[in-house]
């Protein structure tokens, strides 16, 4: 038989196999079930409290221009970008998200390398002594070896593997983006609380020292026998039950100071510089354009990486059917052994092997095998459908959130305008003898928990124009 006969056969075989692949092509099993899902999605979001009125910011932002990216530098509030600039950067669970990146970029090129032919060289260096006998039977020999591996993967086995890499790739790229998307509306809803503190606590100043008044007020009449004592231990009492919310309040805007140092990656003392200047609540302009419940589905980066997680899911699949049928392999070696290296290479020995193997009883593992990734594969369906539906209730949540919140700020300035003209008339009428001190004292107390409110309400509605901003998927573009 010619020498070249069993490398014809070997090649003869794996075409054979070859044109048998087709037949473990899974494709992608699950986009069927994918596209109906799709389809029952809403044209719209539910928003039953749409006849309030259109949404609007909580004051004439800053004329900024900002598109879905970026919509946070409406605001025009330096240390609020400064804080984002610096948790995009320092954030603890960011960088370990870009860990886990760089990490399912090794897992990708280790897949890939697998498809590749493998090279191995080795050298042997060896001397035989005779040490009993004879002597002059000594003798040293030199030996090179070339080694070269190849897997045809002609069933798609690791072509599907590194087909699977990529998708875990994309999904941990995700990932990292949703990573972002988070701690920067973490960043937003502590920032605004923080800066709601401080304006509470102005308000506090304010009457506090309106309370201080009014004591001294009553302890002159107290002096001139025109006020009782109970008059003047009242309004003591209301004093020192203003004065006593300033330290709780200040606690609270410290640990938020602390909080927003853990979110930016560094300590609290090196973010005084930018939380030291007095600053109002950010006022976030509404989304330009809701959109509809089907852009959720793809600009929301969780949601993006769960369809690559079904999608790595389903490649593991083929891979895993891959498994059942016959592995083929081809081999190559070349070698060559000389007592010296002058004569080295006079001599070169190639050899070719190529090779089938076939599990014939392994007790049902490969299938079980193959039963496994199928179940993993409807988990991350469930998966990618939950986090739809979780995307979808976050955004109505915020939307409805930032109506109501709306409703409420246009009730309590309103309320807030009738506190002061009250607390405003009680003073006059009680400087002229028309009404009891207590009344003075109820309207003051009235006007400060107005005014606590509305800044409560505001700092509502901020956060939940950034939570719809976050759930709606606008992001920082890619630089």
């Amino acid at each position: 038989m010619p020498r070249s006969a069993p490398i014809a056969e070997l090649v003869a075989i794996i075409g054979l196999a070859a044109l048998s692949a087709g037949c473990t092509h899974s494709g992608d099993p699950h986009r069927a079930p994918r596209l109906a899902y799709l389809d029952t999605l809403s044209g719209s979001f539910a928003d039953p409290e749409a006849p309030t009125g259109p949404l609007a910011a909580e004051a004439p932002p800053q004329s900024v221009s900002a598109g879905p990216a970026g919509w946070w530098r409406v605001a025009g509030d330096p240390a609020l970008e400064s804080l984002l600039a610096k948790a995009a950067i320092a954030n603890n669970d960011v960088l370990a998200g870009a860990a886990r990146l760089a990490q399912a970029q090794a897992l990708r090129s280790t897949a890939a390398a697998a498809r590749l032919p493998r090279i191995d060289a080795s050298a042997d260096v060896s001397r035989t002594d005779s040490l009993r006998g004879p002597r002059g039977l000594s003798r040293e020999s030199l030996s090179v070896q070339i080694d070269l591996g190849l897997d045809p993967d002609v069933f798609g086995r690791l072509r599907k593997d590194a087909s699977a890499a990529r998708a875990d790739l994309a999904a941990a790229g995700f990932d990292l983006d949703n990573l972002q998307r988070i701690v920067r509306l973490e960043v937003i809803r502590t920032y605004v609380a923080y800066r709601a503190l401080e304006t509470r606590l102005q308000y506090v100043g304010i009457s506090a020292q309106r309370q201080q008044d009014i004591l001294d007020m009553v302890e002159k009449r107290y002096a001139l026998g025109l006020s009782v004592e109970t008059d003047r231990q009242q309004a003591r009492l209301q004093l020192l039950q203003v004065r006593s919310l300033e330290p709780l309040l200040r606690n609270e805007r410290n640990q938020l100071r602390n909080r927003l140092a853990v979110l930016a990656g560094t300590t609290a003392s090196a973010l005084d510089p930018l939380l030291d200047h007095p600053a109002g609540i950010p006022a976030f302009a509404p989304p330009a354009n809701l959109g509809v419940p089907a852009d959720v589905v793809r600009l929301r980066p969780d949601v993006r990486a769960a369809e690559s997680r079904l999608m790595a899911a389903g490649e593991r699949i083929g891979a895993a059917r891959a498994a059942l049928l016959p592995q083929l392999s081809i081999g190559a070696t070349l070698s060559t052994a000389a007592p010296s290296p002058a004569g080295l290479f006079d001599a070169i020995i190639a050899q070719t092997v190529g090779r089938i193997t076939q599990s014939l009883f392994a007790g049902g593992a490969q299938k079980a095998a193959v039963a496994r990734n199928r179940a993993v594969a409807d988990e991350a369906l469930a998966a990618w459908r939950n986090a739809i539906l979780l995307a979808l209730e976050s955004c109505e949540n915020a939307l409805s959130a930032a109506r109501t919140a709306q409703a409420r700020l246009a009730i309590n300035r309103q309320a807030l305008d009738a506190a002061e003209r009250a607390a405003q008339q009680a003073r006059r009428q009680h400087e002229l003898g028309l009404i009891d001190f207590f009344v003075v004292l109820a309207a003051e107390q009235a006007l400060l928990s107005q005014r606590e409110e509305l800044v409560n309400t505001a700092a509502a509605h901020a956060t939940a124009l950034a939570e719809l901003h976050a759930a709606l998927g606008e992001t920082e573009p890619a630089s």
